[in-house]
């Protein structure tokens, strides 16, 4: 994500070098409704040093300027349409309702996400990041992709994270929210549209935050008051405050009560209440059809369109015209993810089940053939936590919470130190810590 003009701050740990260069696309990839910044080859090494944060975290006085070029996902997406079925959509649930049997993501268990090229998870009370690094997402005070994890700068005690396209955001135990990466449009809500590699504080929240969701470029969060405020992208009103306006602070929306699910996606914020699913925009409410009481959603920040995990288990996706497709194979489901065109859920005998298109192996099942029906990840059982990106899928394992990827990883989004697509999970190690 790297190509400031200005020098950026020395991260604090080292960070390894990639060893291998980002395979160029072959054929034209389907465009999300948004671009994103083309990834140079290699960054300016900044000359200053970042300061240690005592207990509260200064914020942060430097700034990254914004990259001057523009690029797609470099990968080998098929021009044609998706398999008939094959839903559009991603995103990534936040509050859980409390009839849900799902295992919560917040509050202390380790939690990943995933963006367009970048992965995040907590380790303890810390965050690691790793993959696509041209804005900072990554957060360790460079530009520059990272094939392993590597440590957030300046950002302890985080109780809960959420990815947007090319940033991230973390929730701590105090109701802060930090948020570091790509900021063209105020999606950080540090009150300028400056990029940060490292995290700074999200101004102006009445309330301490509960939980939150992060969209394509937009991030949403949810107050002990009752409250829901937004900040960033609002071309289509997806902050719900109604206007069309960018805001790079926070900004009360127009829900007249607390929302039991929220989800960012890319041109809606889709919301649950009183068992009724909407995607909100420009204070008008589109509702999901047939879809009461979710027990989990996921709106797309890549495309348009989202997934839910109705009350009985199964899983529905829509498009466009939120006409629902049953997605078929999946027993019983807990979780949802999606991604750019497929998606990925946890069941509730914590398998992992993929459907979609799978030209970069993100279906995880060994192979790069499409499926309209579900199919079981290979070698993946015993899943506590799902983040679904745009072309690649991560999930923490078992007691200890190892992580595996798997698809797509020309920004070395896997974190296995490759930049080799892998249509099975591998392991993410986190010795370099």
């Amino acid at each position: 994500t790297p190509e400031p003009t200005t020098t950026t701050p020395e991260p604090t740990t080292q960070t390894p070098e990639p060893t291998t260069t980002t395979p160029e696309p072959t054929t034209q990839t389907p465009e999300p409704t948004t671009t994103t910044p083309e990834p140079t080859t290699q960054t300016p090494e900044p000359t200053t040093a970042t300061p240690e944060p005592t207990t509260q975290t200064p914020e942060s006085t430097t700034t990254t300027p914004e990259p001057t070029t523009e690029t797609t996902i470099p990968t080998d997406i098929p021009t044609d349409t998706p398999p008939p079925g094959i839903p559009v959509t991603g995103g990534d649930p936040v509050v859980l309702p409390a009839f849900a049997f799902v295992i919560p993501v917040t509050g202390g268990q380790p939690i990943i996400t995933a963006g367009l090229g970048h992965t995040c998870m907590t380790v303890a009370d810390e965050v690691y990041c790793w993959g696509l690094n041209i804005s900072g997402q990554v957060g360790n005070g460079n530009n520059e992709n990272q094939l392993q994890p590597v440590k957030v700068l300046h950002v302890r005690n985080v109780v809960d994270l959420t990815s947007g396209s090319e940033f991230s955001c973390a929730l701590t135990a105090d109701g802060n929210i930090w948020c570091w990466g790509k900021n063209d449009s105020g999606q950080l809500g540090d009150g300028t549209t400056h990029n940060r590699s490292t995290p700074v504080l999200v101004k102006g929240l009445p309330a301490f935050a509960t939980g939150f969701t992060a969209g394509e470029a937009f991030t949403c969060a949810e107050l002990e008051n009752n409250e829901t405020w937004c900040w960033g992208n609002n071309e289509f009103g997806q902050i719900n405050d109604g206007s069309k306006t960018n805001r790079d602070l926070p900004v009360k929306t127009l829900f007249d009560q607390n929302q039991n699910l929220i989800s960012g996606g890319n041109n809606y914020l889709l919301g649950e209440n009183s068992g009724d699913l909407a995607a909100w925009m420009t204070g008008n409410s589109q509702i999901v059809s047939d879809m009461f009481f979710p027990q989990a959603i996921s709106a797309n920040r890549f495309l348009s369109g989202g997934c839910a995990v109705t009350f009985a288990g199964t899983v529905n996706c829509w498009g466009n015209d939120f006409n629902l497709v049953d997605i078929q194979n999946i027993s019983t489901a807990v979780e949802v993810g999606t991604g750019l065109e497929y998606g990925c859920s946890v069941n509730e005998d914590l398998t992992v089940s993929c459907w979609g298109a799978n030209y970069f192996g993100q279906l995880g099942n060994g192979t790069n053939d499409d499926s309209v029906p579900a199919t079981n990840v290979n070698n993946i059982t015993d899943v506590r936590a799902l983040a679904v990106g745009a072309l690649h899928t991560c999930v923490l394992v078992g007691d200890d919470f190892n992580a595996y990827c798997w698809g797509a990883n020309p920004f070395g989004q896997l974190g296995n130190n490759s930049t080799d697509n892998n249509p099975e999970p591998v392991f993410v190690s986190l010795s370099n810590r």
